[in-house]
């Protein structure tokens, strides 16, 4: 598992997990609960049987939350679910940042 060092404050993080979201022992969720508040998980109705339009709604639902704190975002995203996070970006006016497994490859603002 990736280790994540203190950090400086940074922006709020979307957490947005694969098929069956990631259990206790995943990178994911361990990045979760070190950061604690600042973090965001969707939560789609359909993990097990994925739907683009309800993951792109979750993703949105939690970007909506997070944003109430602060207006930078970046996107975690594994898995199958970078469809949805990549859907969501191309038709979201929110700026993001993205995040895979991660690390920061891109990012820009809409």
């Amino acid at each position: 598992m990736p280790v994540v060092r203190a950090r400086p404050r940074w922006p709020r993080d979307v957490i947005i997990p694969g098929i069956d979201d990631s259990d206790r022992q995943h990178w994911q969720t361990s990045w979760e609960r070190q950061w604690g508040t600042s973090a965001v998980r969707i939560a789609p109705a359909s993990w097990s049987t994925p739907d683009l339009d309800d993951w792109v709604d979750a993703v949105q639902e939690a970007y909506d939350e997070a944003s109430r704190q602060d207006s930078r975002m970046v996107l975690v995203a594994h898995s199958l679910v970078c469809r949805a996070a990549s859907t969501w970006t191309a038709t979201s006016t929110s700026p993001a940042t993205w995040a895979r497994d991660g690390t920061a490859v891109n990012s820009w603002t809409r």
